[in-house]
């Protein structure tokens, strides 16, 4: 009998390590396609936006992918939904400043890209200050 107690809590044991490792360890990418759900409907397009011209260097091959077939009320929504996040000068929190996604763009884009960027906006009732 004693066996047979041991051998459940063993069991207990393991199951409750599966759990943990599936809830905590396992990457959420991976859970939420495990699931059935799409890794880029998670994202935000704002969050995009913010990863894309987070680090150093852009990516401005996805600001255009992202940006250029969108829609005025999409974009408006995009801007809206970015708000203020701090713009961090070389990667150290306290130097950052909180700007909006032009603040970001007057940061991030070349007087081209800029330009580029101001064609896309053009179509909104938004104030462009990049």
């Amino acid at each position: 009998m004693k066996k047979l107690g041991r051998l459940f809590k063993y069991k207990m044991f393991w199951l409750i390590t599966a759990i943990l490792f599936i809830v905590f360890v396992w990457p959420a990418k991976q859970l939420f396609v495990w699931f059935g759900f799409s890794v880029d409907s998670l994202k935000s397009n704002a969050k995009r936006l913010k990863i894309a011209m987070q680090y150093f260097g852009t990516d401005e091959k996805e600001l255009w992918n992202l940006l250029e077939p969108m829609s005025k009320r999409e974009l408006e929504e995009v801007y809206i939904e970015f708000g203020l996040q701090r713009y961090e000068y070389g990667g150290r929190f306290w130097f950052g400043s909180p700007l909006d996604l032009f603040g970001w763009f007057s940061k991030e884009l070349n007087a081209k890209e800029k330009t580029r960027m101001r064609e896309i906006w053009s179509k909104t009732n938004l104030e462009i200050t990049f």
